[in-house]
Order: structure tokens, then C-alpha cells, then sequence
């Protein structure tokens, strides 16, 4: 069987690769004619520009297509006269400052004239156009936009000055409230104005000093493990260093965000006599928050964890199918010997063998405001890696064989991960969970 089905794969492949071929060929070979027929479609629908750009690849192929040129003749101006409509809509919402908005907008006008000069140079850069029945050219006037593009920069350059200076302005007055979360958006109001105009006043130095004031730190407490199997090492311990690790490698989400680091964390569990076991209460986080100078506590615990490994079960089926079994000769009405297929049913018994694995960890983790000792969350996870396995065994006639069976045949029995591994898959999962899970409190 197993050389038949391989054939099978073999075959089906080749047939989609010609099938894909076959695909960009079509597109590639499009005719003058169909792009010419397109582009009057795309005019009827008011979309001019894409009705350009297909007639200025009909007429690259073909110059003297009758239906290309005439069909320019109208789409060209429409697209330059819908263009310019446009630029100046933009022009006039952007004409007086009102935010960052403007920025954009101003932004797209330059764009748009880009986008019209790049449109007016392939249709100037065409080939000598000559109808072919008709004789007909074309005769344009190409307007140039330089001046207007160079008006369109300055604009773009006053927007962003305009617009540093607000989110400067933004930035002060938020930082003179005070406050962790004002601090926060300060910092992300100057960040803002430097992205505007690069090295903006003082924004650099104002920036670093309300990250500073903005940034939440928080002290994740090593996980507790009261589920009874310690021989998968220091679980509790490895799931805190990946949270963190995790978190860390979460730049973007890290900017206001600071991990107090395990050499303090340590000292403080010796001093306030918790061992490893991170019991933290909410009656306590204060007074931790206090000797560390954070502003939240993370605790958490693992309750369970579970291992099985399932027997491997069978089921037994039979497949068939109607096939051609032979040929058979016979004469036509001319006398003349001529074969017709006969067909017939064939059959396929079938073993079809399934298992499973897997790991589970079950825990929870709570979230303390270190300042007033108050619980902001508590969230339980239960997570599991599940390794599961098919595979099957087969007699009788292999053009019996559907697609599944045609899998199931191809596969061996595995011999399924240890406990040790199916728990590190899980524990990956619990990392996931929880630093997902505090990050949508701290950052």
C-alpha cells in the first residue's frame, strides 16, 4: 500500500503545481483588448486612475489598439480633473492647524500629488500611439505640480512643527498634576513631539524624567508549589523567571513597566521571615510595597498537576469503492473490436488506532496594589498539553482507500513524550497565561 499511496501524493502534487502555473500565465498574458475592455468598466464607475493604468499597459503592448487610445483620451483628463478635486478637498480641511489630524491630511496631499505625477509620467513615457483603423493620437497637456509639491512639503513641515509643539505643551502640563498614570501620558506626549520634529526642545530630557514618574514597578513574588509533585523541579520558580522573561522580551509593553530584580526580592522574603513560600496576604502587601518601593505584588500557586498517558484504543471498519476491474472486448455495429470498462466494488478492511496524552497544571495568581494592600485581581489557569496520536493498519485492495484512510496508513505509532515533557509544554502554556494576564494591569 504504502508505495501506491506515495505515488498518489506524488501526482496530486504535480497536478496543483500546473494548476498554479497555469494560473499566473493567465495573468501574466492579459491582451491589450481585455485590459482595454477593463479600463472602460473602471471608467464607468468613476475610477479613472486604475483606468489610466490599465490602458498605459494596453498601449505599452499594443500602440495602435483603436479602443486603448480612445478610451485615454477620455480617462486621462477625468483622472487629473478627480485628482486635483481631491488634493483640493484636503487642502481645505487642512488649511487651518487643529491637531495631529492635519498632519495626516496635509501628509496625503503630498501623496496625492506624487501619485498624479506618477500617473501623468507613464502615460508621457508611452510609445509613438497610433490608432490602427482610426489614425488617432494622443495630444495631452501635462501639467507639472513641482511648485505645488514643494508648497505641499512646507505645509507638511508647519503641521509637524505646529504639532510638536501642542503635544510638548500637552506633556507639561500633565506632568505638573503629578500622579504615575499622568506622568505615564506625559512621557507619551513628548515621545509624540519628537516624533514630530526629531530633538524638539527639551522633550528628550522631559521624556526620561516622566517615564521615570510613570513607571509602574512591581515585584512578582516565586510561585508556590502546594500540588504535591515536586520531582518536576522548581516549577514554581521556573514559571516566574519565564513570566518575567516573557514580559522583558515584551519591549514595547516594558516602557513603563520595571521588574524589581530576584537579589532584592530575596533579601526581602529573608527579612520578612516568607522563605521561598511567597505567602503574601493583602493585610501584608503594604508593608512589602513599602520596603521595596513597588507599586504592585504579584503571588501566586500551583495546586495541581497531572500526568496520563490514555491506552490505545482501535476501531475496525471496512471501505469500499467502485472501480474499473477489467476491460472487456466487444464489436461495435461496424463490426469493429472496441474495449469498454467493467466495473465492480472493491474492498479495504481497515484498523484505525488512536492515543492520547497529556499535562495539566492548575494554579491561580493574584494582583496587589502594594499601596493600600488591596487585591486588583485574582485570576485562576488551568492549562494542558495534550499529545494526541492516530495511526492504522490495513488489508484488502488499496483503491478502495479515501483520502483519511490514505493518511491513516501512512502513519506509525509514536512513543508519546514523558511526563517531564508534557509538563514543560504545559508550564509554557501558564507562562503565556500570566504574563498576558498582568501585563493588561501594569503596562
Amino acid at each position: 500500500m504504502k508505495m501506491i499511496l506515495c505515488k498518489k501524493y506524488i501526482l496530486m502534487l504535480f497536478l496543483g503545481g500546473l494548476f498554479l502555473l497555469g494560473g499566473q500565465q493567465s495573468l501574466i498574458a492579459q491582451t491589450a483588448n481585455s485590459l482595454a475592455k477593463q479600463a472602460t468598466k473602471d471608467h464607468a464607475s468613476a475610477r479613472y486612475a486604475d483606468a489610466v493604468w490599465k490602458l498605459v499597459n494596453a498601449l505599452n503592448k499594443k500602440p495602435t489598439h483603436d479602443k486603448a487610445i480612445d478610451q485615454m483620451s477620455r480617462s486621462f483628463p477625468a483622472a487629473i480633473k478627480q485628482a486635483e478635486s481631491n488634493i483640493d478637498r484636503l487642502k481645505t480641511s487642512s488649511a487651518t492647524f487643529s491637531g495631529p489630524q492635519t498632519v495626516n491630511q496635509r501628509e496625503q496631499v503630498y501623496t496625492s500629488y506624487e501619485a498624479l505625477i506618477h500617473l501623468i509620467d507613464a502615460v508621457r513615457n508611452l510609445p509613438e500611439v497610433k490608432g490602427k483603423k482610426s489614425k488617432k493620437t494622443l495630444d495631452f497637456q501635462y501639467p507639472s505640480y513641482q511648485e505645488e509639491v514643494r508648497e505641499a512639503q512646507q505645509q507638511i513641515a508647519s503641521a509637524k512643527s505646529d504639532a510638536a509643539k501642542m503635544m510638548y505643551e500637552r506633556g507639561k502640563r500633565l506632568m505638573d498634576q503629578g500622579g504615575v498614570d499622568n506622568n505615564k501620558s506625559a512621557a507619551k506626549s513628548f515621545k509624540q513631539a519628537m516624533e514630530y520634529v526629531p530633538g524638539y526642545q527639551d522633550a528628550s530630557m522631559l521624556y526620561a524624567e516622566a517615564r521615570k514618574a510613570g513607571t509602574t514597578r512591581i515585584a512578582i513574588i516565586p510561585f508556590e508549589n502546594i500540588s504535591g509533585k515536586d520531582h518536576f523541579g522548581a516549577i514554581g520558580q521556573l514559571i516566574t523567571d519565564e513570566v518575567i522573561g516573557s514580559m522583558l522580551n515584551n519591549s514595547a509593553s516594558m516602557e513603563f513597566v520595571e521588574i524589581i530584580n530576584r537579589d532584592q526580592l530575596e533579601i526581602l522574603l529573608a527579612e520578612q521571615n516568607l522563605g521561598s513560600s511567597g505567602r503574601i496576604q493583602e493585610g501584608s502587601a503594604a508593608e512589602v510595597g513599602k520596603v521595596l518601593g513597588v507599586h504592585k505584588i504579584i503571588t501566586g500557586k500551583i495546586t495541581q498537576i497531572m500526568t496520563k498517558t490514555g491506552p490505545v484504543t482501535n476501531r475496525r471498519y471496512q471501505v469500499s469503492k467502485n472501480v474499473v476491474i477489467r476491460k472487456e472486448k466487444y464489436l461495435n455495429d461496424k463490426g469493429k473490436e472496441r474495449y469498454r470498462n467493467i466495473y465492480g466494488d472493491v474492498l479495504a478492511n481497515i484498523t484505525a488506532f488512536q492515543q492520547s496524552s497529556s499535562a495539566t497544571i492548575v494554579g491561580s495568581y493574584k494582583l496587589l496594589d502594594s499601596q493600600t494592600g488591596r487585591l486588583l485581581d485574582s485570576k485562576a489557569f488551568n492549562e494542558t498539553y495534550t499529545f494526541d496520536q492516530s495511526w492504522g493498519e490495513g488489508t484488502g485492495d488499496e483503491r478502495a482507500l479515501g483520502s483519511t484512510e490514505t493518511s491513516l496508513l501512512g502513519r506509525k505509532q509514536q512513543a508519546p513524550p514523558s511526563d517531564e515533557e508534557m509538563v514543560n509544554s504545559a508550564r509554557q502554556r501558564v507562562v503565556n497565561s500570566v504574563s498576558q494576564g498582568v501585563m493588561s494591569y501594569v503596562r
